[in-house]
């Protein structure tokens, strides 16, 4: 598929990790027994498997205070089971209320991005797969909460002086000669309808940390967009994923600065 136009592109972005995922209601009847029926659906694709524990549910709350999600466990937990490709680049997250698709760049890999339109495409797929799957405990298919999208880029520091590459990187930070050794930003933005209705919420996260194989200095900066589907439906929910990319890529490119639009080839 064919990149929209009137988004700005990256030949060299520092883009690591990319995550698509929708939350639903747990079908009446499904069991975690029924999680060996779920994997055979991808095999496939993703023959590898993990056992992780559950991700409790999580919802854009407002009318409150922002900082806190909160989620009603329902019945016995379950556990999160990963299907990974046989390259490692690729997984799926299953759980009885939550589908989950991630890219992720591994080290001394040259597995590229294989970006968001193909991605969607490929999640709309396995979304209507576990869909159909599901109707087999209710009629009515999944209802899809929140949606969620998440951009994870890793910038390798470029001096010891952390104040120097966050102010020449991002247009909106100026230290001057102030230097830190750890830097933290968070930030949350509610997005609202046309009819000013807010329906979900912007989550920048931007820190020092380090690479795991190296333990070279890097800014991970997380962009995410979550919140509800317009009416509950797979499609709804595809429609809201494709908007997030838009808004993620676009704050993005507003961050950066003119010296990173160089350094990551802004075309």
């Amino acid at each position: 598929m064919k990149r929209p136009r009137h988004l700005p592109d990256f030949q060299t972005p520092p883009l690591d990790e990319v995550v698509i995922g929708m939350q639903f209601h747990r079908p009446n009847g499904y069991m975690q027994i029924n999680a060996a029926d779920v994997r055979r659906l991808f095999v496939k694709q993703f023959p590898l498997v993990q056992e992780h524990p559950a991700l409790p549910p999580q919802f854009e709350i407002f009318g409150r205070e922002p900082q806190f999600n909160f989620g009603i466990i329902d019945g016995a937990m379950h556990d999160r089971f990963w299907f990974v490709s046989a390259d490692d680049s690729e997984l799926i997250q299953f759980q009885g209320d939550r589908l989950i698709h991630n890219w992720r760049k591994r080290e001394n890999s040259k597995n590229e991005y294989p970006r968001f339109d193909n991605m969607i495409k490929k999640y709309q797929r396995e979304i209507q797969k576990l869909d159909k799957y599901m109707r087999a405990f209710d009629v009515k298919g999944l209802s899809i909460n929140q949606c969620e999208l998440t951009y994870t880029n890793k910038i390798d520091l470029n001096s010891d002086r952390k104040s120097e590459d966050f102010s020449n990187l991002f247009s909106f930070l100026d230290f001057g000669a102030l230097n830190f050794d750890d830097f933290r930003m968070n930030f949350r933005s509610v997005l609202s309808d046309k009819e000013g209705q807010p329906y979900g919420r912007l989550i920048c996260d931007m820190t020092t940390a380090k690479r795991s194989n190296d333990d070279k200095g890097i800014i991970q900066l997380a962009l995410t967009v979550r919140g509800a589907a317009r009416d509950g439906s797979i499609s709804a929910g595809i429609d809201f994923l494709t908007e997030s990319r838009d808004l993620i890529v676009l704050t993005f490119d507003d961050m950066a600065s003119q010296a990173a639009h160089q350094r990551w080839g802004r075309v």
